[in-house]
């Protein structure tokens, strides 16, 4: 619950500094979108996807078939002395024009010294890898650049780079188009390279910010490389970005090198399966994958009881760690 009177009391606290920050804030903003406009460089180019309406989504994506990649999991237990956890993933098809879909569903045991995280990412990986056939189009829920890899020790970094780059070879390999989505992005990619054009520091801006100002409903950003430090591990393997306004939400699209001639393509087939979701800035094959992969606290509970039958001495608090 939260406790709107402590809340306001603390805001007004640090009113003075909020408000002294969207000054800064604001005063960045405008050099960067002057900058913009006055520059020949390539921020100022934008597409539009033509699609205004779920009739004309759908006519978009007739005959395309497109599959949504999303995972979750279940750690051991100590609270029920189950040593135990799962990881599931799930991979959503859908037949566009036709109505047929299909679920494919993996599910394992992790043991009680493995990352389960890692796990998890392993099997979501692996899952869009047998997806990819050359016929469709694959979405996997989050970012193709792991950034965070960077942070851990190196055998959990490896193994994560790994699967990713196994993913992203798969994709060129088939020539199945994949598409990482984020929303709500905090990256700040174009802002770095704006700050390198223009010569100033941008250090209170993110992308997102940016081009909330710059693209319409429908408008999507030019295709950038990505040049985080991580992406040295790759081995060559290049991932691009770029951004969509679906509907007023800025998303952030990734994908790899090899389909950076396909930039009206991606922002279209994105921009319709938005248009054909529950809150129309979201792809509507994210959304279903989400749906059919996530583990409620109910299920975990009911994971424990079934393992524990196997475990004497397991027991059943009927409260599932947080």
């Amino acid at each position: 619950m939260l406790h709107l009177d402590r809340v306001l009391e603390e805001v007004g606290k640090h009113s003075r500094r909020i408000q002294q920050n969207r000054k800064v804030m604001m005063r960045e903003l405008e050099m960067a979108i002057e900058f913009i406009e006055t520059s020949e460089e390539k921020f100022s180019d934008t597409g539009r996807t033509g699609i205004g309406s779920t009739r004309d989504a759908m006519s978009y994506l007739n005959g395309k078939t497109v599959c949504g990649v999303d995972g979750s999991q279940i750690e051991p237990s100590r609270e029920n002395l189950v040593p135990l956890g799962g990881v599931q993933a799930v991979a959503i098809n859908i037949e566009h024009g036709t109505g047929r879909w299909n679920r494919d569903v993996r599910f394992r045991i992790t043991e009680w010294n493995e990352d389960v995280s890692l796990e998890r990412f392993r099997l979501e990986c692996s899952l869009a890898e047998d997806s990819m056939d050359g016929k469709r189009w694959v979405f996997f829920d989050g970012s193709l650049v792991l950034s965070f890899a960077g942070e851990l020790k190196t055998s959990l970094r490896d193994a994560y780079i790994t699967s990713m780059k196994n993913m992203l070879e798969r994709s060129k390999d088939t020539g199945t188009p994949l598409v990482g989505v984020v929303d709500r992005s905090r990256a700040r990619d174009a802002v770095y390279i704006l700050s390198e054009i223009s010569g100033f520091q941008f250090s209170h801006l993110v992308d997102s910010t940016i081009y909330s100002r710059i693209l319409s409903d429908g408008e999507f950003s030019n295709p950038f490389p990505c040049r985080r430090e991580v992406m040295g591990s790759y081995g060559g393997v290049g991932v691009y970005f770029m951004y969509l306004n679906s509907g007023g939400e800025i998303i952030r699209i990734e994908f790899p090198e090899w389909m950076v001639e396909m930039a009206d393509k991606i922002a279209g087939v994105v921009y319709s399966e938005c248009l054909l979701g529950k809150t129309r800035r979201y792809p509507y094959i994210l959304e279903r994958a989400h749906f059919h992969a996530v583990i409620r606290d109910r299920e975990k509970l009911e994971f424990y009881r079934i393992v524990g039958g196997y475990l004497p001495g397991a027991k059943f608090s009927g409260k599932v760690g947080r």
